[in-house]
C-alpha cells in the first residue's frame, strides 16, 4: 500500500543548493564539451554554468547568514525579555515593600496610649506622659 508522506513546508520551499550547483556544473561540461564545435553556445552553456554554481553558492551564505542573524535577533529578545521581567518582579516587589512600609507608618501614627493620670493621649513608643510627667 502506498503511505503519504508529510512534507515540512519549510523544506518543501527550501531549494536544493547541491542540485543547483550539480546543474551548474553539468552546464559548464555541457559548454566544454561543444565549445570545439559551436564556440558561440559552447560559451553561453559556460558561462550560465559558472553563474548557476557562483550564485547559488552566494545565495546559499546569504540564506545562512539570514538565519544566523535572525537566531541571535530571537535570542537577544529573549534575553531582553528576560531582563524585562526581572525589572518588573523587583519594580513590584519595591511597591509592594513601600505599600507595606506606609501601612505600617499609620498604623503606628495611629496608635496612642491613653494616659492613666490626667487620660491624654500619647505616642505609643513614649515612656512618660506628654501633659503630665507620670509613667506609661
Amino acid at each position: 500500500m502506498y503511505e503519504s508522506q508529510e512534507i515540512d513546508s519549510d523544506d518543501a520551499r527550501e531549494p536544493s543548493w547541491i542540485g543547483l550547483i550539480a546543474v551548474g556544473i553539468l552546464f559548464f561540461l555541457m559548454g566544454i564539451a561543444i565549445l570545439h564545435e559551436s564556440p558561440g553556445v559552447g560559451l553561453g552553456f559556460v558561462f550560465f554554468g559558472l553563474i548557476l554554481i557562483i550564485g547559488s553558492n552566494s545565495a546559499r551564505k546569504w540564506v545562512i547568514d539570514q538565519e544566523e542573524s535572525m537566531e541571535a535577533d530571537a535570542q537577544w529578545e529573549e534575553e531582553e525579555a528576560a531582563r524585562t521581567w526581572q525589572q518588573d518582579i523587583q519594580a513590584r516587589q519595591e511597591l509592594k515593600q513601600r505599600e507595606i512600609d506606609e501601612i505600617v507608618k499609620a498604623v503606628k501614627s495611629t496608635i496612642r496610649v491613653r494616659c492613666r493620670y490626667c487620660g491624654t493621649l500619647n505616642e505609643e513608643t513614649a515612656n512618660k506622659c506628654e501633659s503630665c510627667g507620670g509613667s506609661l
